[in-house]
């Protein structure tokens, strides 16, 4: 639509769209008869590869207080960002309601910075993407009667991550978006380095993310949900100064970043699961 109208230009049209339709095909076929890991990687790569070479790459990023030179890495990492974007949504969907309030805090309040970065096309796209994850939270909130699977939450980390590179070429950082998703990055990132320090498959079903804890414990997922809302509500105002104060970007993510992780370590060690508790549910 926005491509249409005349508000995204071809290459992050085509980029997000056929690179998206790509990654839920994918979601959607291992959600029915089941892929290998290796596959599935082999088409986010394609997808996620695609899309940053139809964005003329990605060679540098807006740090706030400079513009800081990636050259031909920059592309690399930016592909490797939107595969990670990709894999760690798919991680985190394994409550009621979790990626959806998640998809809803952080594509509206990342639509109205790329608007008021003059990035209508974009905007548009991210706000579209929070009404649609609006509507299906209504019938995944707790007690869930539908679920994303697969193709859904694949599909809403690749666009998320897709609209922050894309915004980059825009004058929105796509730094910001670090912040707005820091609840997911933290959660998804601290618990695969640690799978891998200990030599475990980390594309494996597990049951060691904190909000999976947070449930063995005995949490119910509406307040799971309600800690990641409130947890965005202050990522959202952190992102907002940012793009406001360029030059606060940094310290923007780097508060982010410890804030995230202290807060992270203290519910790990406060909310252990129970001993011997089988409260846990399948991933999605």
């Amino acid at each position: 639509m926005a491509y249409l109208l005349g508000w995204l230009d071809r290459g992050p049209a085509w980029g997000l769209g056929v690179g998206g339709l790509a990654v839920a095909v994918v979601g959607w076929i291992d959600d029915r008869v089941g892929l290998s890991a290796g596959l599935r990687l082999v088409a986010q790569v394609a997808a996620a590869s695609w899309l940053v070479a139809l964005l003329g790459g990605v060679h540098s990023v807006d740090a706030g207080v400079m513009r800081l030179p990636l050259g031909p890495l920059g592309s690399a990492l930016a592909v490797l960002s939107i595969v990670w974007s990709t894999n760690l949504y798919n991680f985190m969907d394994g409550i009621d309601g979790i990626a959806g309030v998640e998809a809803v805090c952080v594509a509206s309040v990342g639509g109205a910075l790329l608007l008021l970065s003059g990035a209508n096309g974009l905007a548009l796209v991210a706000l579209v993407i929070a009404a649609a994850s609006a509507g299906f939270l209504v019938w995944n909130r707790p007690p869930a009667r539908i679920f994303m699977g697969d193709a859904g939450s694949g599909l809403l980390g690749f666009m998320l991550a897709g609209l922050a590179f894309a915004g980059e070429k825009e004058g929105a950082p796509a730094l910001i978006w670090v912040i707005l998703l820091g609840a997911f990055v933290a959660d998804a990132t601290i618990v695969v380095a640690r799978r891998m320090m200990r030599g475990e498959p980390w594309y494996t079903a597990h049951r060691s993310h904190l909000y999976q804890r947070l449930v063995q414990s005995g949490w119910s997922h509406g307040k799971v949900d309600g800690a990641v809302l409130g947890t965005n509500l202050v990522l959202s105002l952190l992102a907002a100064a940012a793009w406001r104060w360029r030059g606060f970007l940094p310290w923007a993510l780097a508060v982010g970043v410890v804030g995230v992780g202290v807060a992270y370590v203290f519910m790990e060690r406060r909310f252990s699961p129970t001993s011997g508790s089988t409260l846990l549910l399948p991933d999605r």
